[in-house]
C-alpha cells in the first residue's frame, strides 16, 4: 500500500471516530493545516465522496477482520447480544453484538421500518446469527424479546432446544433503579426538585443571575459546581437523580438569588399573578427540604454508582451476577431499612437465595463460588 493510501486510511478512521463531518474533508481551512503538516499529501487529498464510501469501506472490513479474529482466538462459544432502540429519526433499529469471556464484538444492525415491532420480526433477525458457535442469546426483560409464547425467545426455544436464553441483569437492575424514583417520598422530592428548576428557567432573567452568582461563588472556590439547570423528564431514574443532584449542588447559588436584588425586583413587578409561585419556590428551599434533597440523593447515588459501575466495560463478566443479587436484595427490602454493611457469610447467603430462586425459575444450571464472587464461564 502507498504511503498515500494509508494515510488516506487512517484519516478515515480519525473523521469516523472522531465524528468528524465528512465534508469537513473539503474545508479549505482543513486543506490548509494539512498542507503545513505535509505538501505532498494535499495533492492526492481525496473528496468526500470517497471518505464516506471507499476508504468508508475499506477501515469496516479492515476492522471486521480484526474484531473476528480476537473472537475466534478466545475458547468457548458465543453469546449473541442483543438490543433494540430509537435512532436520531425515531426509527427503530436493533444492535446485534457478540462476545466471549472478556471480550465483545459489534456484529451488525438492523433496521425494521415498516415491519411490525413483535417477537417474530425479531426472532428472524437473530435466528440468521445463530451458527454451531453460538451458546447463547441475551436481550433485555421486554416481553417481545423473553415471552415464552409469542416473544423473541419462545420462538427461538422451539426451533434451537440447546441455546440458553438470558434476561439482561443489568437491564433488569435499571428498571429496578426507575422504581426507586417511584417510591411516595422521592416521588415528593423530585417534584419539588422540578418545580425549582423550572422557576429559575422561567424567568430569563433570575436564569441569567443564577449563572452569574454560580460563577462568583466558583471564584472563591474552584472546586464548586458549575453545572447549570436542565429539566428532564421524570420518568426515568437517571434523569431524576440528574436533577436532584444539580439542586444539590446549586443550593448556595440559589439561597443567594432570592436575596438578589434582581429577584426582588422581578417579583415586585409580577405582582399578586406570580405570587403563589415566588412563594412556592422560596418554601421550597427550607431546611427541611435540603434535608430531603440530602437523603434522596444519597438513596439514588447508591442505585446509581451501581449500575454504572456494571454497565462500564472495564468490570469483570463474574462480578454481575453478585452485585445483581445484592442490589436485588437491598432494593426487595427498602422499607425495612437493611444495613448495607453486609458481612461475607451474609452475602455469600444473598447470592445463594437469590441466584438460586432464579434459577430454579428459569431451569438453567449456574455454577457460583462465593469465595471468588465467579460465575460459570460458559455464561459470557
Amino acid at each position: 500500500m502507498s504511503v498515500p493510501a494509508s494515510r488516506s486510511i487512517a484519516n478515515t478512521q480519525r473523521f469516523h471516530t472522531g465524528r468528524i463531518p465528512f465534508s469537513i474533508i473539503e474545508h479549505w481551512a482543513f486543506k490548509k493545516f494539512l498542507k503545513a503538516l505535509s505538501p505532498a499529501y494535499v495533492k492526492s487529498l481525496f473528496k468526500r465522496n470517497a471518505l464516506s464510501r471507499t476508504h468508508l469501506d475499506e477501515v469496516y472490513k479492515d476492522t471486521v477482520e480484526t474484531t473476528d479474529a480476537l473472537l475466534e482466538k478466545i475458547p468457548g462459544k458465543e453469546t449473541i447480544i442483543v438490543d433494540g432502540f430509537k435512532d436520531r429519526n425515531g426509527r427503530h433499529v436493533m444492535n446485534i453484538s457478540k462476545a466471549k469471556p472478556g471480550f465483545a464484538s459489534y456484529f451488525k444492525t438492523s433496521w425494521f421500518g415498516r415491519k411490525t415491532h413483535k417477537g417474530a420480526t425479531y426472532a428472524a433477525e437473530v435466528e440468521k446469527c445463530i451458527t454451531q458457535k453460538t451458546l447463547a442469546v441475551c436481550a433485555d426483560n421486554t416481553s417481545t424479546n423473553t415471552g415464552q409464547i409469542k416473544g423473541m425467545f419462545g420462538i427461538l426455544k422451539r426451533k434451537f432446544s440447546g441455546l440458553f436464553f438470558i434476561g439482561c441483569c443489568v437491564h433488569t437492575m435499571d428498571l429496578l433503579c426507575e422504581g426507586w424514583a417511584k417510591i411516595d417520598q422521592l416521588v415528593t422530592t423530585i417534584k419539588k426538585v422540578k418545580d425549582i428548576i423550572q422557576f429559575v428557567r422561567r424567568y430569563s432573567i433570575l436564569h441569567e443571575e443564577f449563572r452569574f452568582l454560580q460563577k462568583q461563588r466558583h471564584l472563591v472556590n474552584s472546586s464548586a459546581s458549575m453545572k447549570g439547570l436542565r429539566e428532564f423528564p421524570d420518568t426515568r431514574f437517571a434523569y431524576a437523580y440528574l436533577m436532584i443532584v444539580m439542586c444539590w449542588d446549586n443550593w448556595s447559588v440559589f439561597l443567594e438569588l432570592v436575596e438578589s436584588e434582581a429577584y426582588k425586583t422581578l417579583k415586585k413587578q409580577k405582582g399578586k399573578r406570580s405570587a403563589a409561585a415566588f412563594q412556592s419556590f422560596e418554601d421550597c428551599l427550607s431546611a427541611s427540604f435540603k434535608r430531603e434533597l440530602r437523603d434522596a440523593k444519597a438513596v439514588l447515588s447508591y442505585a446509581s454508582v451501581t449500575l454504572h459501575e456494571l454497565e462500564g466495560d472495564k468490570q469483570l463478566s463474574s462480578i454481575v451476577v453478585p452485585a445483581y443479587c445484592i442490589f436485588f436484595y437491598c432494593i426487595s427490602r427498602i422499607n425495612e431499612e437493611p444495613d448495607m454493611t453486609l458481612s461475607a457469610q451474609t452475602r455469600t447467603e444473598i447470592i445463594d437465595e437469590v441466584w438460586g430462586s432464579v434459577c430454579r425459575s428459569e431451569r438453567i444450571s449456574h455454577v457460583v463460588s462465593t469465595g471468588q464472587d465467579a460465575l460459570d464461564r460458559r455464561w459470557f
